[in-house]
């Protein structure tokens, strides 16, 4: 799948998908949606818990995390901002779509787009789910070329784009 067909995936699950938790099935997406969807829990503390994802998302993230609170198992320069955007999906009630360049050093440069919707429960966000895509966008950056890339982009600061939708 390539970058416009992942986008327009991401906006046809937002545009599909029921705000209403009672209205949420995974069998209304279709088969080759599932490996790349994920549910997440909204705690009473305001955290997000991992229920279920995809095997697809098991591929990008390389360890299990189901169980683990999203803040739990997020690292890198940019984690805090990734963790504030699903934290504004629960506290807004909107849905929002991320887009994050992943560069570590020795390991495949990843592109990672993701959507997420909250579900309603009686008024309140109970739970968030969405799509998300891991893309190679290079086979790997050296530990010189990831330092460099690290000093001139991530400190000052990484690029993550964010829109919000609805």
């Amino acid at each position: 799948m390539n970058e416009a067909d992942i986008d327009r995936q991401l906006s046809s699950f937002v545009d599909q998908t029921r705000t209403d938790l009672a209205g949420f099935d995974v069998l209304n997406y279709a088969p080759p949606i599932w490996p790349h969807l994920y549910l997440l829990d909204a705690t009473a503390d305001g955290r997000l818990v991992v229920r279920v994802i995809g095997q697809g998302i098991r591929d990008i993230v390389g360890r299990p995390c189901v169980g683990l609170y999203l803040d739990e198992f997020m690292h890198g320069p940019r984690s805090r901002d990734v963790v504030r955007t699903y934290a504004a999906c629960v506290r807004d009630g909107r849905a929002v779509r991320m887009s994050q360049c992943v560069m570590l050093p020795e390991r495949p440069v990843v592109t990672i787009k993701a959507c997420a919707v909250p579900l309603f429960d009686r008024g309140r966000v109970a739970k968030v789910t969405g799509v998300m895509h891991g893309m190679t966008t290079r086979a790997r950056y050296s530990l010189d070329e990831a330092r460099s890339s690290f000093e001139a982009h991530w400190i000052p600061g990484t690029r993550i784009e964010t829109s919000v939708i609805g």
